[in-house]
């Protein structure tokens, strides 16, 4: 009889271990979609901030079909595609959303965490000593 309960326990503590609660995210790709007009970075080894410099407009635009543009002063300088996925985040610890662009657009990229939140996008280097990025949404 007892073996019969210390399996049934085990075999609960078992399932219940392996059962992970999906995790509610927002639809990411919705919020992503358009223009972002880029507002400078941080980090770095230095872990300096620099400013957007307001001569050059730098603008990236994710669009629907999972391709994007990276334009300053309206010239195309770099376009690909991109892959929303959830990493591990060398910040937290947990999975965040993060997106991953195309080698030929950025042949280093292992992924990047963002954060969007109102009309502010955050896309940071999962590395360390990389970079964070900052971009509000053009209307």
């Amino acid at each position: 009889m007892k073996v019969t309960i210390y399996t049934i326990l085990a075999f609960m503590l078992l399932s219940s271990s392996t059962c992970k609660k999906e995790q509610e995210t927002p639809d990411v790709k919705k919020q992503l979609l358009g223009k972002w007009k880029y507002t400078g970075k941080s980090g770095g080894y230095a872990g300096k901030s620099q400013k957007a410099d307001p001569a050059v407009a730098i603008v990236l635009e994710f669009k629907r079909d999972n391709t994007f543009l990276r334009s300053e002063n309206n010239e195309v300088k770099v376009q690909g595609t991109y892959t929303l996925t959830r990493l591990k985040s060398i910040y937290s610890g947990k999975e965040e959303n993060a997106v991953q662009f195309n080698a030929a657009a950025d042949p280093h990229n292992r992924g990047s965490i963002i954060t969007l939140r109102n009309d502010s996008l955050t896309i940071a280097d999962n590395v360390y000593d990389g970079f964070t990025s900052g971009y509000v949404r053009l209307k």
